[in-house]
C-alpha cells in the first residue's frame, strides 16, 4: 500500500515517442507539388498583410495541425519561418529597387513597423536594412567596374 501512495504522487515516467518518419506504418505528411504551389501563390500575394497559418490551412484544405507538419516535411521550415524570409526577400527587392523610406518598405513587406522590419532583417541577413541598402552602390559600382573593364580588355 506504501508503493502506491508513494509512486501516486510522483510523475510518470515519459514514454518514449518515435519520431513521425520512423514510425512503422506511419508515412510523414508531405504536401504534393501542386498544393505546394497554390500555398506558395497564396503566400506571395498577400505579403503585405498578416497571413495566418489557419488561412494556409485552408486553402490548401487541411486541417491546421496537418498542414503546419506538412509544410514543415516540404519545404524544411515551419510555415511562419518561411513567411518572414519571404518578406526578408521582398523587403531586399524593394530596398535594392526603390528609394522608398523604411517606413514603407516595411508597411508593403507586412511587419506592422519599421523596427520589426529592423529586428527581422538583422536576424536573417547580419545587417540592419538601412546599412544593407547603403551598401548596394558600392558593389554595383565595383561590379560595373568589373564588367566595363573586362569588355575594355576584350575591345583591345
Amino acid at each position: 500500500m506504501d508503493a502506491a501512495i508513494s509512486y501516486a504522487g510522483a510523475p510518470r515516467p515519459a514514454r518514449p515517442v518515435a519520431p513521425l518518419e520512423t514510425r512503422p506504418g506511419v508515412k510523414a505528411p508531405f504536401l504534393p507539388p501542386w498544393r505546394l504551389r497554390k500555398i506558395m501563390c497564396c503566400i506571395d500575394a498577400h505579403l503585405d498583410r498578416q497571413i495566418r497559418v489557419s488561412e494556409l490551412a485552408q486553402v490548401a484544405g487541411l486541417s491546421m495541425s496537418h498542414f503546419a507538419r506538412a509544410f514543415k516535411n516540404s519545404v524544411g521550415v515551419t510555415p511562419q519561418s518561411f513567411i518572414r524570409r519571404r518578406r526578408i526577400e521582398r523587403a531586399k527587392t524593394l530596398l535594392a529597387d526603390t528609394s522608398a523610406a523604411l517606413a514603407q518598405v516595411a508597411q508593403d513587406c507586412g511587419f506592422c513597423d519599421q523596427a520589426h522590419l529592423t529586428r527581422a532583417f538583422h536576424d536573417l541577413v547580419g545587417l540592419p536594412p538601412r546599412r544593407w541598402r547603403k551598401s548596394l552602390p558600392v558593389a554595383a559600382a565595383a561590379c560595373h567596374a568589373e564588367t566595363r573593364g573586362s569588355a575594355t580588355h576584350r575591345a583591345n
